[in-house]
């Protein structure tokens, strides 16, 4: 009988904290995913600054990187 009962405890705090964690999963999940397209966002913004300065081969391989690097928030998102 003890036993059972204890078993049953076990089961249901085990629910709880499962429960919890999948709680707590989804939360940060959501939180990431802001963060990553507002710093998106905010690399996007500085490249079409840079444009507007930087002209030539240099300003072709920030673009290159810029889009490699927004590129990796996309899988993020």
């Amino acid at each position: 009988m003890r036993r059972s009962m204890e078993t049953k405890r076990a089961i249901s705090q085990a629910k709880a904290l499962v429960t919890k964690k999948n709680n707590n999963i989804e939360t940060y999940k959501k939180k990431i995913q802001e963060k990553a397209t507002q710093t998106k966002t905010a690399i996007t913004n500085i490249k079409g600054q840079l444009d507007t300065g930087i002209k030539g081969d240099t300003a072709d391989k920030i673009n290159e990187s810029v889009d490699t690097l927004v590129a990796g928030y996309d899988d993020i998102i």
